[in-house]
């Protein structure tokens, strides 16, 4: 944005919105099938309640070191999204991207080289 002097100190938000974003269940699907096919890695998906997840979290917080214990803490500020469906979206950014004749890419453009990369990193 500082190309440009329209978008100076503006703030874009890059967000998918609701139109491309995934769900977490199709993401979770999406990761399954990748993973599974990996020769490393023994994939078994299991849903957790987010509930049991925290209680999991607290038991073993006591036993962490410090260090590891406040990144351990962050996940308070992360957590309470899980709960409820998050809807972001971006239409002046998209708006102002329509203007310079481009465009956010797809999650569907970047999601599965992300993932194939991890994968060959750890085959």
């Amino acid at each position: 944005s500082l190309n440009s002097t329209e978008t100076i100190g503006a703030i874009l938000h890059e967000s998918s919105g609701l139109e491309q974003s995934w769900t977490l269940d199709k993401l979770g699907d999406f990761t399954y099938k990748k993973f599974s096919s990996c020769k490393q890695i023994k994939y078994q998906r299991r849903q957790v309640p987010i509930w049991l997840f925290r209680t999991i979290i607290k038991c073993i917080r006591i036993i962490l070191p410090s260090q590891l214990k406040k990144k351990i803490d962050t996940l308070d500020y992360f957590l309470p999204y899980l709960d409820t469906s998050q809807n972001f979206t971006s239409k002046k950014t998209d708006a102002w991207m329509i203007e310079l004749d481009t465009k956010k890419p797809s999650i569907n453009q970047f999601i599965e080289p992300i993932i194939q990369r991890y994968l060959s990193r750890i085959n």
